[in-house]
């Protein structure tokens, strides 16, 4: 009798323990997934992920407002150039393209402009300047104006800048961008245009600023715009021995 009243004793505290340790393991389960977002919460993670850098804006020129160009290209389906632009540019920017090549072709009677290999398709609009009779086989630079979104690129000017004949190789495609607004803060580093901070002195290449304009203008600015470098992260002290 005494040994069974030890055995159940015994029984007793194990059956104590067994549940001790399952409420231990669970408490440290629940733990780990409030500490672990990626476990716990998948999808605020994902929401979080999903926003875009803020963007660092360089004016290279600011002028009088003037209304941005609406170009329509006169050939008949033209191509669309789907180069992306940068995700949180100010509402209403336009995009503007420097293309710098050798024409390769010349189509559509004369409204289609193949540029480089590879080609960048540029078309004429009735507005298109076209200066210094460009040919194929000459060096040209084209300013042609795109919507944010995907588009023909539609030439606003075409200049011969080496006359040809001249092997083609990739043309080089420069994005900028413009914006109208009107200037609420005109200081020496940077100017505040329809509610957006632009540089205006960087050391490479200051913008030009029409005189006579400041606060209270409304205003024109080409400019360029990269993603602001990432926060540095302070180093972790390592554990002391």
């Amino acid at each position: 009798m005494p040994t069974q009243r030890f055995s159940g004793i015994v029984g007793e505290r194990t059956h104590k323990l067994a549940g001790t340790g399952l409420r231990l393991f669970l408490a440290l389960l629940a733990a780990m997934t409030l500490l672990a977002p990626g476990l716990g919460f998948p999808a605020a993670a994902k929401a979080q992920a999903q926003v875009p850098p803020p963007l660092v804006l360089t004016a290279a020129e600011i002028v009088a407002a003037a209304p941005a160009p609406v170009l329509t290209p006169l050939a008949p389906n033209p191509m669309i150039d789907s180069r992306p632009a940068l995700a949180g540019l100010p509402d209403g920017t336009s995009a503007e393209f420097v293309i710098k090549g050798v024409v390769t072709a010349i189509g559509a009677g004369g409204l289609e402009w193949q540029i480089g290999i590879q080609p960048v398709f540029v078309y004429l609009s009735d507005a298109t300047r076209v200066d210094n009779f460009p040919a194929v086989g000459d060096m040209v630079k084209v300013i042609a104006n795109r919507t944010l979104a995907p588009g023909p690129l539609v030439a606003d000017r075409i200049t011969r800048t080496v006359l040809g004949p001249l092997p083609a190789s990739v043309a080089n495609v420069e994005m900028s961008f413009s914006f109208t607004g009107l200037v609420t803060a005109a200081r020496k580093d940077t100017w505040t245009i329809g509610g957006n901070t632009f540089i205006v002195n960087d050391p490479a290449a200051p913008a030009a600023i029409d005189v006579g304009l400041g606060v209270g203008s409304m205003v024109t600015v080409s400019f360029t715009a990269v993603p602001a470098p990432a926060p540095a992260i302070a180093p972790v002290p390592a554990p002391a021995p």
